[in-house]
């Protein structure tokens, strides 16, 4: 019998926050792009100088998903994900990335992606959505769970 290794980042999970309490949820599709496979696959095999996917970003871009695409369509924050294990199959075979995002100012966030930098970084996933209005005192939070 012979395994096969699939990649797989299922729904992202989005919660936003509202500064009165109020909490909306909500869990959305998202694509994994050719140049994030190919990062992860430099990550298997030792092959040249590779970076964690740990940053998330969110952004205003409404054009839908693209396998080649390498970085969000309107960028607007950045933060660094708490990063654990979890169990999908069997356990420990699930990265489970959470970021958190506050506002300070009104945002039409309709996009969401992992990355291996806060800034100029290689997209390993992104996810459009239905638009999340936030204003000051809101926040979102993303969760993403890759498995194998």
């Amino acid at each position: 019998m012979h395994n096969k290794l699939e990649f797989n980042v299922p729904n992202v999970f989005i919660k936003v926050i509202r500064k009165n309490g109020e909490i909306e949820e909500d869990e959305v599709h998202n694509g994994v792009t050719e140049v994030g496979i190919k990062e992860v696959i430099k990550m298997i095999g030792g092959v040249g100088t590779t970076h964690a996917f740990t940053y998330m970003q969110l952004g205003t871009g409404t054009t839908a998903f693209s396998s080649t695409q390498t970085a969000l369509v309107s960028e607007i924050e950045s933060t660094t994900a708490t990063v654990s294990l979890g169990t999908t199959n069997f356990s420990d075979d699930t990265v489970v990335l959470v970021g958190t995002f506050g506002f300070s100012t009104t945002y039409a966030v309709t996009e969401s992606g992992v990355f291996n930098a806060s800034s100029s970084g290689t997209m390993l996933a992104r996810t459009t959505f239905a638009v999340k209005n936030v204003a000051k005192g809101d926040s979102i939070v993303f969760t993403w769970k890759i498995n194998a």
